[in-house]
C-alpha cells in the first residue's frame, strides 16, 4: 500500500497546483456536516462522466487559493469503515452502490483526506427512495467542476452516456469482452460443445479447438485423480475478427476446463530465481475460469482444488509486492519439508521431468503459504 499512497499523494498535489476543480475532483475546506451533501457529492463522484476514480479532497479552500487546511481536529471527520457503513443503509437502485475509502496524506506538513469513490462500470448509481434530502431517481452526475444541483437531473444525453458505459457500448470489443465475461450466466454454450456466444450481443463468440501440437504435462495436473489432460486453443471473435487467443486446458479426464495459468519468473535477486504459475483476479483467464465451469457439476471443488496449488492474486500491485515480500525472505531450505507433501507425478517416465515436475510443485506449495503468510501481515 505504501506504492499507492504515494502515487496519491503525488497525484492530489498535482491537481492542488492546478488551484481548480475538475472533472473528477472537488476541493472540501473541511468535512461535510450534513449527511445529504456528503452523499449527493459521492453520487456525483462516482457518476462522473471522465471514468476516473473521484477525489473529494478535504483540507484544501479553493476560495482562499487552495490554502490547505489541516483536517486532524474535524468534528465531522470520517474512515473507510464510516463512509462504508454509511453507504450501505442507502436505497440505491438494484442493491447496487458505489464503493468509497478514505487516505489520509500529508500537504504541506498538514493532514489532508482523500474520500476516493472507485470508478466502475455499473453507473448510473442512484437512489429509489429520498434519502438524506436526495432525491429518489433523480440522477446526479460531474460535469467539469460542477454537480448536478441535488433538486435536479441531469442531462438526457449525459445520462446516455453513463448507460452507454454500463453495457459497455462506449468500449472498444475487447474491452466490452472484459464486461461480457463477468456475467458468465449471460454465455450460452454451443450445441456442439465447442464454445459459447454472448446471448445478448451474439456477435461475440468464444470457439475452442485442439491443440494436439501440445502433449506436455504441467504439476497442476497431477492432483485429480484422473490425470488424463488436455491443451487446447480457446479464441474470442467480434462477429468473424480475432480479438484473442488463449492456451486452456482440460483437466481430470475433462472434468474441469481452466484457462492455462500464466508463467511467470520469481526474481530472487542476488539468489538464482524461479518460474511459477499463477492467476489473477479479473483478469482475462480467471474470469474464463469462472464461464467455464458455470453450472458444472463439482466445478467448484475442482476449482477450489487447482487455486489451492496454483496462486491467485487480488491483482497486479499484489502480485508485485509478494514477489519483493519472497525475495526478501526465501530460504532454500524451507522447500525441503515440502516435498513430502507431493502425491506421486504418475505417467512421467522420464526420471527429468518428473524432478522438474515435482520441483514445480514444492514452489507452488511453498508460494502458498508465503501468500498466506503475506496476507496474515498486511
Amino acid at each position: 500500500m505504501v506504492d499507492q499512497n504515494k502515487a496519491l499523494d503525488v497525484e492530489i498535489k498535482k491537481l492542488q497546483s492546478l488551484k481548480r476543480e475538475g472533472d473528477y475532483w472537488d476541493f472540501k475546506r473541511e468535512w461535510h456536516n450534513d449527511k445529504g451533501d456528503l452523499l449527493h457529492d459521492i453520487i456525483c463522484m462516482a457518476n462522473n462522466l471522465s471514468g476516473h476514480n473521484g477525489y473529494i479532497i478535504i483540507g484544501i479552500d479553493d476560495e482562499n487559493d487552495c490554502k490547505v487546511i489541516d483536517v486532524s481536529n474535524d468534528p465531522n471527520r470520517k474512515n473507510t469503515q464510516n463512509i462504508i457503513d454509511f453507504l450501505s443503509t442507502k436505497p440505491f437502485a438494484g442493491d447496487i452502490r458505489p464503493f468509497a475509502y478514505v487516505e489520509t496524506i500529508r500537504l504541506d506538513e498538514k493532514s489532508v483526506d482523500v474520500l476516493v469513490v472507485v470508478s466502475d462500470s455499473r453507473v448510473p448509481y442512484y437512489l429509489t427512495e429520498r434519502c438524506e434530502k436526495v432525491n429518489p431517481n433523480n440522477i446526479y452526475i460531474r460535469v467539469g467542476d460542477t454537480n448536478t444541483p441535488i433538486n435536479k437531473s441531469a442531462d438526457v444525453g449525459r445520462i446516455e452516456k453513463l448507460w452507454q458505459r454500463r453495457f459497455g457500448l462506449d468500449l472498444s470489443p475487447i474491452d466490452r469482452v472484459f464486461i461480457y465475461l463477468s456475467n458468465p450466466f449471460d454465455w450460452v454454450g454451443l450445441h456442439s460443445g465447442d464454445g459459447y456466444y454472448y446471448n445478448k450481443f451474439p456477435e461475440f463468440r468464444i470457439q475452442f479447438e485442439d491443440d494436439p501440437t501440445r502433449t506436455s504435462y504441467e504439476y497442476y495436473m497431477f492432483p485429480y485423480v484422473n490425470t488424463e489432460s488436455r491443451w487446447f486453443i480457446t479464441r474470442i471473435y467480434y462477429h468473424q475478427t480475432p480479438l484473442n487467443e488463449i492456451l486452456c486446458n482440460s483437466l481430470g479426464g475433462e472434468r474441469l476446463l481452466v484457462s492455462a495459468p500464466d508463467w511467470l519468473y520469481l526474481d530472487l535477486t542476488s539468489r538464482s530465481g524461479f518460474l511459477y504459475h499463477s492467476y489473477t483476479k479479473n483478469s482475462l483467464k480467471w474470469m474464463l475460469n469462472k464461464l467455464f465451469n458455470t453450472n458444472q457439476d463439482q466445478a467448484d471443488l475442482d476449482l477450489d482444488s487447482l487455486y489451492s496449488i496454483v496462486p491467485v492474486f487480488e491483482n497486479e500491485y499484489e502480485r508485485s509486492d509478494f514477489e519483493k515480500y519472497v525475495a526478501g525472505k526465501y530460504d532454500a531450505q524451507e522447500l525441503e519439508k515440502y516435498s513430502n507433501r507431493i502425491d506421486s507425478i504418475r505417467n512421467i517416465d522420464n526420471d527429468d521431468y518428473k524432478e522438474r515436475l515435482e520441483k514445480d510443485f514444492e514452489n507452488a506449495l511453498y508460494l502458498i503459504d508465503m501468500l498466506n503468510e503475506y496476507r496474515r501481515a498486511k
